[in-house]
């Protein structure tokens, strides 16, 4: 739709109310009115990948001034997205799928599926 959201990982910690948090824009819906898919579904969907560095260490909605890393160790709680422009109104914000996967250079590590 176009706008900011910030992704949320609340992770096991020993440190109450940290969050892991990584800043994405979402690219405007593209649809295609001659492609059937596209009035199906409202529009394609765009593939995001976040990488663990990306993510920082929040508290209370500001930046901590020690990080830690964001590793495959860590145990994710819960994920949250959070609309971060402050506009009011009607917004659309579609998830297909989400998942972990290990990721180098190359792309993806092991089954694409």
């Amino acid at each position: 739709d176009g706008r900011p959201y910030s992704v949320n990982l609340k992770c096991e910690s020993f440190i109450q109310g940290d969050l892991f948090q990584c800043f994405i824009d979402i690219p405007p819906t593209i649809m295609d009115p001659l492609n059937e898919q596209d009035k199906l579904t409202g529009g394609r969907f765009d593939q995001v990948i976040l990488l663990f560095n990306h993510f920082i260490v929040t508290s209370g909605g500001r930046v901590r001034s020690t990080q830690r890393v964001l590793d495959n160790r860590v145990k994710i709680q819960s994920i949250g997205f959070t609309l971060m422009d402050g506009i009011n109104g009607n917004f659309q914000f579609d998830l297909a799928r989400i998942r972990a996967v290990n990721y180098d250079e190359t792309g993806v590590i092991g089954d694409v599926d």
